[in-house]
């Protein structure tokens, strides 16, 4: 993947949490997730994380950019955002 195809996806990712309201919020990293953070805070932890992800892919840092991808796409699909067809076909369009 190109640096500009990452950050591509980085602003789709951007783009579709603030459609949906996503507000940024970095979540304290040494603290598990409660049921009620979990709908609260994980989308908008995502949403902080997207910064760091596009400033990777500008540094040709792409390990940690994919690190945090992997990590921002299980939250999608886990919170029901996106299939799996969608979260596949946006990293290789």
């Amino acid at each position: 993947m190109s640096t500009m195809e990452a950050c591509d996806i980085v602003k789709i990712y951007r783009r579709h949490l603030e459609e949906i309201g996503v507000e940024k919020h970095e979540f304290p990293h040494q603290q598990l997730l409660t049921a009620t953070d979990m709908g609260e805070f994980s989308l908008a932890h995502c949403y902080n994380m997207l910064d760091r992800m596009e400033e990777h892919a500008l540094a040709n840092k792409m390990e940690e950019f994919y690190q945090e991808l992997g990590f921002v796409k299980g939250v999608l699909w886990a919170k029901r955002i996106h299939t799996l067809d969608q979260l596949e076909s946006e990293s290789f369009s």
